[in-house]
């Protein structure tokens, strides 16, 4: 247990900023973050993603960095860099291509779980739940017409509380989830 580990008891309105600052810090010697956003690249971002970016995450996108830091194998950048590699924008306007079906339209995706598969943050305005993307953790076969989070592990009922998980060093393991893998 570590001075992080329960953030949310002690404290009933955190600045994240401030906390995820300081955590990396003590992690790292010297953290090798991108640089933070502007509040017009973060504008740029929504207007690309076609909805707001969550008041937290655009804390951290604004103060923290461009990613690189967070759960899994840390948040993904919320523009590319350079207009290059993988970014959260990238990913939904390729998700929204192949997307017909429109089951992704209210996930955003986080985070790197592993190398295979991605968090996702529900979006509807009263569940804000983290769901594992990953077909290893696939309950059955996987179902278009079924909800993702009937199909996929949820790990944390809100962003706050996987910031949580994150910052009291639990490990984004499925084992440490309790999440079987169909493997």
């Amino acid at each position: 247990m570590n001075r992080y580990t329960n953030l949310n008891d002690q404290h009933l309105d955190v600045n994240w900023v401030e906390v995820t600052k300081r955590y990396i810090n003590e992690q790292a010697s010297s953290p090798d973050l991108p640089p933070v956003l502007s509040e017009e690249q973060v504008k740029e971002a929504e207007e690309r993603l076609g909805y707001p970016v969550p008041k937290l995450l655009r804390q951290l996108y604004r103060h923290v960095g461009n990613g690189g830091f967070g759960p899994g194998l840390g948040f993904l950048p919320l523009l590319p860099a350079e207009d290059e590699g993988e970014s959260i924008t990238s990913i939904v306007e390729a998700d929204r291509e192949t997307d017909q079906d429109g089951i992704l339209e209210f996930y955003m995706p986080l985070f790197k779980w592993d190398e295979n598969g991605y968090g996702y943050l529900h979006l509807e305005e009263n569940d804000n739940h983290v769901m594992i993307a990953d077909n290893d953790y696939l309950q059955d076969e996987f179902d278009r017409n079924k909800l993702l989070a009937d199909q996929y592990p949820i790990i944390a009922s809100t962003l706050e509380g996987l910031m949580q998980d994150w910052l009291a060093g639990k490990p984004m393991t499925a084992e440490s989830y309790g999440i079987n893998s169909r493997m």
